[in-house]
């Protein structure tokens, strides 16, 4: 029996991420986590005998809320500053420190996996230090035990949501303080948009008056969020050469189907369009996210993506919004946002679609950082094609094979965006003290913070023409890359001309 037990657990060994178990390890010797835990715990046990020494004996029957708020509070900045801080450090220190994608056969998805168990189940023992005070609340009366758990439950799954989205940050090839000033950017930008809700941080209120559809909609919705994150994480572990996005695409179109046909089938039996709104939602700005990221992708496939490419015709067509490539982007964009139109049309009444027409809405600004990062895109296509035709070399031994300097990462269309948008947007300020009014009211209008203004976003076509023909030139530039995809399809066997980056001349 005993040896039995042994073959278990010795089966279960193998199974287990080794990521995760080397990672746990590290973390019961590290002493940022054991400083951590104590210091937690220290504040905590302060704050609950302050409270009963301070509280009024008469004044019971509502003595375990008060406490109880205060004390999630704490779990949640504790888990916040612990949690997503060390698993992207970690990250950083294992993939771009140590070279751990050159020195193991673990895949990127293996890796990220392994620092989001980690993660978790240092929330789990942060979680676990906190429940004998939320023991104490449940004593002290003013709360049931449905909130308690309820509320535990929405800060676990917010946490691990953080968790996933401190991996990405980890995963970034850039500078070490350029990811910690990104991070606190984009998190405290997540902080105000989760406070910005009907409840903000109050759990409490919020998990009284929720009920089982929406409990169940936004668990989905959060587990969605999570695993896009984790999946991004993996794709920017990845090489270069190979489809990152392959899988991300994949996982945001089952998502967005999933949370379509779950809210179709809530509105067969109540009539309510409510999540409908909330599935159309979830895919546009899941498909407007993907479309930002994918215009900032390569423009020429490599020879490893050359080599997937289906020789089925039919296979070729279908897996071409899947590959990474600036015209595949544009192209599942389209499939996502026609499925977005014709969902809303059929079953919503064409709700969304009036508020995409609507000056009131946010859809002036988007089209004009639509505007800009097309303009980036073609800026760095131009500049990557000048430099083939001017610094490509023939090898002597071979003058067939050709090699052509390597093209611009995507980062630059990011920059060009950037600068495109600053230059209307800061020029005009060197002419507030001048007479240059006409000249600063020209450049102002090209800005897109000029149509985030709903007046001025009402009395102007502008930001459409700028977006309508940046659609227009997104769809000729699909449409010739499709072309040269499927030409690539049917005769991939043998590039004949290569770079020192493994694309295609």
């Amino acid at each position: 029996m005993i040896q039995l037990f042994k073959n278990i657990f010795a089966s279960l060994d193998n199974k287990i991420n080794p990521i995760a178990v080397k990672e746990m390890r590290q973390a019961v010797r590290s002493r940022y986590i054991t400083l951590l835990l104590q210091l937690y715990l220290l504040i905590e046990l302060l704050m609950t005998g302050f409270y009963l020494l301070t509280i009024d004996v008469n004044d019971l029957a509502s003595g375990g809320a008060e406490l109880f708020f205060p004390l999630m509070v704490l779990l949640f900045i504790a888990n916040l500053i612990c949690v997503p801080v060390y698993t992207s450090t970690r990250l950083t220190k294992e993939v771009h420190d140590n070279d751990a994608m050159f020195s193991t056969t673990l895949t990127p998805m293996q890796i990220v996996r392994g620092k989001f168990y980690c993660g978790l189940l240092i929330s789990l023992l942060l979680f676990s230090a906190a429940a004998p005070f939320i023991i104490l609340t449940y004593l002290l009366r003013g709360l049931d035990i449905s909130q308690i758990l309820s509320t535990l439950y929405w800060s676990f799954l917010t946490i691990q949501a953080f968790n996933c989205y401190g991996i990405i940050f980890g995963a970034l090839n850039i500078n070490k303080v350029l990811r910690a000033i990104i991070a606190c950017i984009m998190g405290f930008a997540i902080l105000g948009v989760l406070d910005s809700l009907p409840y903000g941080f109050s759990f409490i209120s919020a998990v009284s008056s929720m009920d089982w559809e929406t409990f169940f909609i936004s668990t989905l919705v959060f587990l969605f969020l999570s695993e896009a994150f984790i999946t991004l994480a993996a794709c920017l572990l990845s090489p270069l050469s190979f489809n990152r996005m392959t899988r991300p695409r994949i996982f945001a179109t089952v998502s967005s189907f999933s949370l379509m046909i779950i809210a179709l089938i809530y509105y067969g039996f109540t009539s309510s369009n409510v999540y409908l709104e909330v599935a159309c939602a979830f895919t546009f700005v899941t498909a407007l996210a993907f479309l930002g990221i994918g215009l900032c992708e390569r423009t020429t496939l490599s020879v490893r993506q050359i080599q997937q490419i289906p020789q089925n015709p039919i296979l070729r067509i279908l897996a071409f919004p899947f590959f990474t490539c600036v015209g595949s982007a544009v192209v599942w964009f389209i499939f996502m946002f026609g499925l977005l139109l014709a969902y809303d049309s059929f079953f919503d009444q064409g709700i969304v679609f009036e508020h995409l027409v609507d000056m009131d809405s946010p859809f002036p600004f988007l089209c004009m950082i639509l505007f800009y990062i097309t303009c980036g895109m073609l800026i760095r296509i131009g500049i990557d094609q000048w430099r083939r035709d001017n610094q490509s070399q023939r090898l002597p031994d071979n003058p067939r094979i050709i090699i052509y300097p390597s093209p611009q990462k995507g980062i630059a269309t990011v920059a060009y965006t950037l600068f495109l948008i600053a230059v209307p947007s800061l020029i005009p300020l060197l002419f507030i003290f001048s007479h240059g009014a006409e000249i600063r009211e020209l450049l102002f209008f090209f800005s897109p913070f000029n149509y985030m203004d709903d007046y001025r976003a009402n009395n102007n076509a502008i930001p459409i023409f700028f977006g309508a023909a940046s659609i227009c030139v997104l769809i000729i530039y699909s449409c010739i890359s499709f072309l040269r995809y499927y030409s690539l399809g049917s005769t991939n066997t043998a590039p004949p001309k290569l770079n020192t980056t493994g694309k295609q001349g």
